[in-house]
C-alpha cells in the first residue's frame, strides 16, 4: 500500500508539527506503507536535509513542490497567506492525485477540498483543533468520504456535535520516539555534560514560550520558592526568547537556555528533577484540545511531572502518574513544586508508572492503529 501525505506548511521548521510530521511519516513507513511527504516551497524555512535536521533515517520519499510564497506589506499580509496556501495547496493536491496512492493524509483541509472529485483511495484529515468557522468545510469533506483523526477525544467529542458521523472520526493522541529517551546516564553526568549546577534542585519547561504554553505562569512562580530552587527554560522561537529574556532574563533563579537540538532534549529532560507542564485554557478551546508532544517527552524521560490540570492533558496523565495544579496559579504550581521536591520517592514512583504507560503511545502503535481505522 501507498500513503501520500501532504503538508501545506513551512518544512523542515523549528516547531514541533514538524517532529509530529516527520515522525508519522517514518512511522507510516515502518508499518508497511510506502509513504511519500509533500510540502511546499516556503520562505523562511530551514534549509537543511530533513532527515538531518531531525536525526530520521530516510525511510520514505520527501518532495518539495515549488509553490509561490511572499510577504505584501502587513496590512496585507493576510490576503497575501491565503493566496499563497490557496496556490500551494493546489500544487500539493495535483502532485498527489497524480501519485498512485491508496491513502492521501493532510492536516489541513484545503488540499483534500481539491482532491475530494474523482479521487480513488481513502482520504484522511489530521485534525488538531476545532473552530467553528472551519465547521462546513469538515461537513462538506465528510459528506464526501473523508474521514478523520482527531488528536484528542475532546476534539473528537466537538466533531461529532457539529454532525460528523462519530464513525468517521479517530481519536489518535501524539506520540514519543520512546528508544530516544531511554538513555543510560545518570542525572550528575547529565548535569556536567550541559554545565548544570549540581547543588541545585532543577524544575525544567521544555517547548516554545508564547502565552498559552504557559512558560510566563512556571517564571512567576519562581518569587515563591526558595533560592536552591533553579528554572530551567529551554526553547523558543527567537522573538519568543527576546521577549522572555526582556522579562525574566535577570531572574537569578531563571536559566532561559534557548532552542536545542531536539536530539538533546532526552539530556536535559534527564538532568532535571521536576518537568512541568504549564498549558493555559484559551478562547480557542486549547484545554480539550492540546496533545503537546513535550507531554510524552517527558513521560518517556522517567522524571516526576507537574501539569496544569486540563481536560486533554487528563485523557493521558491521571494521579498515578503526574501530580497537578489549577492552570494559571502562580502560587499553586510553586506550592505544587515544593510538595514534590518534599517527597521525592513518591514523585519518582509516579513518574516510573508514567514512562510504563507511554509505551502504549510510540508513533509506530499510533500509525498502526491509524491505519487500521482507514
Amino acid at each position: 500500500m501507498k500513503l501520500v501525505y501532504i503538508l501545506n506548511q513551512r518544512f523542515p521548521t523549528e516547531k514541533a508539527y514538524g517532529i509530529q510530521v516527520i515522525q508519522m511519516c517514518a512511522a507510516f513507513s515502518k508499518s508497511g506503507l510506502e509513504t511519500e511527504l509533500l510540502v511546499p516551497t516556503r520562505i523562511g524555512r530551514e534549509l537543511s536535509d530533513p532527515f538531518v535536521y531531525y536525526g530520521i533515517e530516510p525511510s520514505f520519499k520527501f518532495t518539495m513542490v515549488s509553490s509561490l510564497d511572499w510577504y505584501w506589506p502587513s496590512g496585507l499580509n493576510r490576503v497575501a497567506f491565503w493566496i499563497k496556501n490557496l496556490t500551494s495547496a493546489f500544487r500539493l493536491a495535483r502532485i498527489a492525485r497524480s501519485r498512485p496512492a491508496d491513502i492521501i493524509y493532510a492536516r489541513e483541509e484545503l488540499p483534500l477540498l481539491f482532491l475530494v472529485f474523482g479521487r480513488r483511495g481513502k482520504l484522511a484529515l489530521e485534525v488538531h483543533r476545532y473552530s467553528s468557522g472551519r465547521a462546513f468545510m469538515y461537513h462538506f469533506l465528510s459528506r464526501r468520504g473523508v474521514r478523520f483523526v482527531a488528536v484528542t477525544e475532546g476534539l473528537r467529542q466537538d466533531l461529532i456535535g457539529t454532525g460528523i458521523p462519530a464513525t468517521s472520526i479517530f481519536t489518535a493522541h501524539d506520540g514519543v520516539e520512546i528508544e530516544k529517551f531511554e538513555i543510560n546516564i545518570e542525572q550528575a553526568e547529565a548535569r556536567r555534560q550541559l554545565n548544570l549546577p549540581g547543588d541545585k534542585k532543577i524544575i525544567l519547561y521544555s517547548g516554545h514560550l508564547y502565552e498559552r504554553k504557559g512558560a510566563d505562569t512556571l517564571a512567576e512562580s519562581t518569587q515563591f520558592l526558595p533560592a536552591d530552587i533553579l528554572n530551567v527554560f529551554v526553547g523558543g522561537t527567537d522573538r519568543e526568547l527576546e521577549l522572555f529574556k526582556k522579562q525574566w532574563g535577570d531572574e537569578p533563579k531563571i536559566m532561559i537556555t534557548g532552542r536545542k537540538p531536539h536530539r538533546q532534549i532526552p539530556l536535559w529532560l534527564r538532568a532535571a528533577d521536576v518537568l512541568v507542564l504549564p498549558s493555559l485554557p484559551d478562547e480557542s478551546g486549547q484545554e480539550k484540545y492540546t496533545s503537546p508532544l513535550k507531554l510524552f517527552e517527558y513521560m518517556a524521560s522517567g522524571r516526576p511531572i507537574i501539569a496544569s490540570d486540563l481536560p486533554a492533558v487528563r485523557e493521558v496523565l491521571s494521579d498515578d502518574n503526574a501530580d497537578f495544579y489549577p492552570p494559571g496559579d502562580v502560587v499553586a504550581l510553586a506550592n505544587e513544586i515544593k510538595a514534590v521536591l518534599s517527597d521525592l520517592p513518591r514523585a519518582e514512583e509516579k513518574a516510573l508508572h508514567a514512562k510504563h504507560k507511554v509505551k502504549t503511545y510510540s508513533w509506530k502503535n499510533r500509525a498502526d492503529n491509524i491505519i487500521s481505522f482507514l
